[in-house]
């Protein structure tokens, strides 16, 4: 069985810790741990050059932030995950993190996709997308959002588990 854990960097705190415990690992599972950085990449292109370089720092800035949030839940689950693993750094094109978990759920023809529930704001999760309802939506496989959540329709053949 092939089960890809995708770390987005917008999980619930504690989620890293909690999940080793909670994901029931079969014996003989392939694990793949997917860190996606989320960097948002606008198209400007009629910028002064200082603009281009304001722009260019705050865009490193938030990608050390991404980062940072992502290597500690990271960190954590190397730590505690009882079986054998591997590591896939992953971006978010157009920054869509739900798309590039997707992709390697295809590629890697995983059989299961864990992924933390999104606890950007409400606005963000408006504009932007919740990027764990979907990754539940697009998926090839089944779905295990976690923290446990309230159950909720996404789409006749799969449950979406709503943040409680």
């Amino acid at each position: 069985m092939k089960i890809l854990i995708a770390i987005h960097g917008n999980e619930p705190p504690g989620w890293a810790r909690e999940l080793p415990r909670v994901l029931a690992l079969p014996s003989g599972a392939l694990v793949r741990f997917l860190p996606v950085v989320d960097v948002p990449a606008p198209a400007f292109t009629s910028l002064t050059p200082w603009a281009r370089r304001a722009f260019r720092a705050a865009l490193d800035d938030w990608r050390r932030d991404a980062e940072t949030r992502i290597r500690n839940s990271l960190d954590v689950l190397v730590e505690t995950m009882p079986c054998p693993f591997e590591t896939l750094w992953a971006r978010a094109p157009r920054s869509d993190p739900a798309r590039a978990i997707v992709e390697q759920a295809k590629l890697w023809h995983a059989d299961l996709v864990v992924v933390g529930p999104d606890t950007r704001s409400r606005r963000e999760r408006l504009f932007l997308g919740s990027i764990h309802r979907s990754v539940v939506r697009d998926a090839p496989c089944g779905v295990l959002v976690w923290p446990r959540c309230e159950a909720q329709a996404v789409r006749a053949n799969r449950v979406l588990l709503k943040p409680a």
